[in-house]
Parts: structure tokens; C-alpha cells; sequence
């Protein structure tokens, strides 16, 4: 076998030829058996590379090591392209479009295709955003058609809180039949699609405190802003818009006698906004603990189980509530169910500080809690507040009577020109007619009565019987 020396002297190795050296190696004399067989003359298709056995190997060693390193780097720009765009994807996110998108770029660059023009990424972005506010609009309507009703275990879960309302919700999971993370889950929907709000709130009387009841007739336009005002105050616990919007009427708590004169005798006197004033004094509470539509729910047993859940029991006396109980049940006023962590910082004690005081207030009964509810919920589209004038001899049967009809979740006995306030809730105006002609007038020793209706709610707490709720 004649080897040319042009071919010899040739210095470059060109990829072909670095793949056909084995094969045409093994016709070489003494070399490997080969394809070839014995005798037959070798016409080689590419040139042969005088080139040692030891150089061929590092050449081929060399060209895989390149090829290796182009993949790699390869590799990572693909794999850096996909985790953008998976952070797009997660900035923008999630939904249908958004998915398919992700999907269909990780396919492209492992295919090795070239980047979609950037007109066709803002294309997909703006798709991107329209169906996550679709999304948004149907959760919203989905909000809303709940908003329609509650189902058997948002009624367990209010009736639980009614019973222990600071329950923790793995103990109130384990009482309704559910997971804990539903319950919480629940409960926060609850909040959104029906007012629900637990709230702490001091009995006035064991308190040393007098509760309030404000009526204001004010001047066109003004009675929006100064109902506002009233609101952002810590000491109101309830603010509503009658008669039309001329009226603010207001239940506020006097902690001394100087916070009463404060704003009874200089604040709303003295504002240009009000043209009328009169205040009413609670005396007497006549308000059920809740009303029965939201006390259908558990067993007598599961609420045993509720009932003993309180992990400190109360071990000290009550006396006077100093500024730290003051700011504590300012807080739960706020929020009924607020950690004792987050009750401890903001105050300044210890968390089992925090849960053996709040131990002691609701033993002595200084503290209840009292859980809120829209009574829109259940149906109950009217408002109204009712003032009489009733016989003393039969005030106390007339509250009493009062206090057993689902439609009034709030009664008391006050001071003023009428000595009866009580909140009324009915389905329609055709319902409060009925009520107020069919249930209340056979009831004996009224004298005149007042009913205002509610338009709007301001601020909004549960009253002091309990759960503001409707029929069943």
C-alpha cells in the first residue's frame, strides 16, 4: 500500500476524516481485523492522516471535550432562558394562558428554536393579564352567590365561635368535622362574603363604664362626615345613618365622667353640623346570648367540648381596669381572635400574661365577646332602630318579650324621652309592618313608639346581646 506524501504532509484534520481513521486503520498491515477483507485493495473516500495512533486519540479526545463544552454552555443559556421565563410566568400570575405559554417555551428551547419575537411576548402578556382578571371577575361572582347563603358547616363554625369565641381552629376543626386549614379558610371567607367579626367588649356596668346611645339630627350633607368622625373614635362601638341621612345615631362608652362631658356636653354641642341632640343611657340589657337560627348547628356534647378549651384558667380578682386592660380590650375590640403574641407586643407583657388576664375579665365577667354577622345574609335587607315609651310597670315584660323574637337581636332599657331602644332586622318592609302590627303591638303597656330606618352602617359592631343576625 502506497501512501502519498502530499497526503502526509497535509496539517489539518478535518472532522470526516478524524471519524473514518479507525475504520481505514484496521486495513493497515498488523492492524486490527476490519471491515475489509484480506487482500482486497484499500480506495480510501478521504484522505489518510499520517498521523500517530497516541495524536489521534488526543484529537479525538480534544473534539469531544469541544463538543461537550459547547453543549454545556448550551444547556445553561436554555435552562436560564426557561427559569426567566418561569419568573415571568410566576410575576404575572398563574392561570390557563399563562401555563401554556411556560409550556410551550421550555418545548421550544429544548428543541433548540429560536426566541418568539418580542411583539409575540407582549401578545401573550397582555393575554396572560386578561385571563387572570377573569379569573378575579369569577371569584368575585362566586363571592357573591355565597354572599346568598351559608352552607352546614359556616353554620358550625359561627355556632362554635358563639361558643368559645377564641377557640383555636384545630380544636374547632376537630369539633365541626373538618381539616383545620378548611376551618381557618372558611372563616376568612366568612369575613369577606358575610361581615363576620369577633369582638371583644367590656359590660359597663361591672366596669364602672355607662354605655351611651347617641341620637343627632344634622344639617343636609354634613351627616356623612360627622358619622366618619365618630367612627375613627375608640370609645363608639356602633355608628349608623337614618331617617334618610339626617340622622347619625351612635352607642358609645363612657369611661368616666369626664370622657362623657368631653363629648356629650363640648364636642357635639358645640359642632355647627348638628342641630339636634339627645342621649340615652343604658340601663337594662335584655338581649339574648344569641339568637336560635345561629345555635342549630352542634350538639350539646360539642359544645361541652368547646366550653373546656381555655388553656389558663382564671386566677386572680378583677378590681379596676388600669391602661393595659384599657389598651387590651381596646385591641380585642378590634379583632376578638388576635393572637395572644400579638396581643403580648403591643402591650408589653407576657403571652401567658396576656391569656390568664383575659382568663380573669371574662370570669368576672367584665369581658364577653360577641360575634357579628351582615344580616343581609340571611335575607334580611331591612334595618331599623325602634324607640318607645312604655309603661314602667310593664317595661321589664315588655323587654322581656322583646328579647325572645327572632327579629330583634338587640333590647334595652334606656333613659331619655323613651325608655325602650331596640334593633329590628326584617326581610322587607311588608316584614317590619308585620312585626310591628302583628308581634309587638299585642304586648301590653306601650305607649307611643319610634321607628327610624337604617341606610347605612358606619361602623359596625356586634350589639350587646350578641350576634347580629336575622331570621331563620
Amino acid at each position: 500500500m502506497v501512501v502519498s506524501t502530499a497526503v502526509m504532509s497535509t496539517p489539518v484534520m478535518t472532522t470526516a476524516s478524524a471519524r473514518a481513521v479507525p475504520l481505514l486503520g484496521s486495513a493497515l498491515p498488523g492492524g486490527p481485523p476490519g471491515r475489509v477483507a484480506p487482500g482486497e485493495p484499500v480506495t480510501p473516500a478521504v484522505p489518510l492522516i499520517a498521523m500517530s495512533p497516541v495524536r489521534a486519540a488526543l484529537r479525538r479526545r480534544a473534539l469531544v471535550i469541544k463538543g461537550m463544552v459547547a453543549m454545556g454552555r448550551s444547556s445553561r443559556v436554555g435552562w436560564a432562558a426557561t427559569g426567566r421565563t418561569v419568573r415571568r410566568r410566576r410575576s404575572c400570575g398563574a392561570g390557563a394562558a399563562s401555563r401554556q405559554l411556560v409550556v410551550g417555551r421550555i418545548a421550544e428551547r429544548r428543541a433548540g428554536a429560536r426566541r418568539p419575537p418580542r411583539s409575540s411576548l407582549r401578545a401573550a402578556t397582555r393575554s396572560t393579564k386578561a385571563a387572570n382578571l377573569a379569573g378575579s371577575c369569577t371569584r368575585l361572582g362566586w363571592a357573591a352567590m355565597e354572599k346568598a347563603g351559608i352552607d352546614g358547616l359556616d353554620e358550625r363554625i359561627i355556632h362554635g365561635l358563639i361558643v368559645e369565641p377564641r377557640v383555636p381552629f384545630r380544636v374547632l376543626a376537630d369539633v365541626v368535622g373538618a381539616s383545620p386549614q378548611t376551618v381557618a379558610r372558611r372563616y376568612r371567607r366568612l369575613q369577606d362574603v358575610a361581615g363576620l367579626r369577633v369582638t371583644g367588649r367590656v359590660v359597663a356596668p361591672l366596669a364602672g363604664w355607662v354605655d351611651w346611645y347617641v341620637r343627632m339630627q344634622c344639617v343636609p350633607g354634613a351627616s356623612a362626615g360627622l358619622a366618619g368622625a365618630l367612627a375613627r373614635r375608640p370609645d363608639t362601638t356602633w355608628v349608623g345613618l337614618a331617617s334618610g341621612g339626617a340622622e347619625v345615631v351612635c352607642s358609645l362608652q363612657a369611661r368616666s365622667p369626664e370622657q362623657r362631658d368631653e363629648l356629650l356636653l363640648a364636642g357635639l354641642p358645640a359642632n355647627r353640623r348638628v342641630v339636634s341632640l339627645s342621649a340615652y343611657a343604658l340601663l337594662h340589657d335584655y338581649s339574648p346570648p344569641a339568637l336560635p337560627r345561629l345555635t342549630q348547628a352542634l350538639d350539646e356534647e360539642a359544645c361541652a367540648r368547646l366550653r373546656h378549651t381555655s388553656p389558663d384558667k382564671p386566677g386572680g380578682r378583677v378590681g379596676s381596669l388600669d391602661a393595659h386592660d384599657e389598651r387590651l380590650v381596646d385591641l380585642l375590640a378590634g379583632d376578638g381572635r388576635a393572637s395572644s403574641a400579638f396581643l403580648a407586643s403591643a402591650i408589653g407583657w407576657h403571652e401567658s400574661t396576656i391569656r390568664r388576664r383575659i382568663a380573669d375579665l371574662r370570669h368576672g365577667g367584665v369581658l364577653q365577646f360577641d360575634v357579628d354577622i351582615d344580616p343581609g345574609v340571611f335575607g334580611a335587607d331591612v334595618h331599623a332602630m325602634l324607640w318607645a315609651s312604655i309603661d314602667p310597670a310593664q317595661l321589664d315584660a315588655v323587654g322581656t318579650a322583646m328579647a325572645q323574637h327572632v327579629e330583634v337581636p338587640f333590647v334595652s332599657a334606656t333613659t331619655g324621652p323613651t325608655n325602650l331602644m331596640a334593633a329590628i332586622v326584617c326581610r322587607d318592609p311588608s316584614s317590619l309592618y308585620e312585626y310591628l302590627t302583628g308581634r309587638l303591638a299585642p304586648l301590653p303597656g306601650i305607649k307611643t313608639t319610634e321607628v327610624s330606618l337604617l341606610i347605612r352602617t358606619v361602623k359596625r359592631a356586634a350589639p350587646a346581646g350578641g350576634a347580629m343576625a336575622a331570621m331563620p
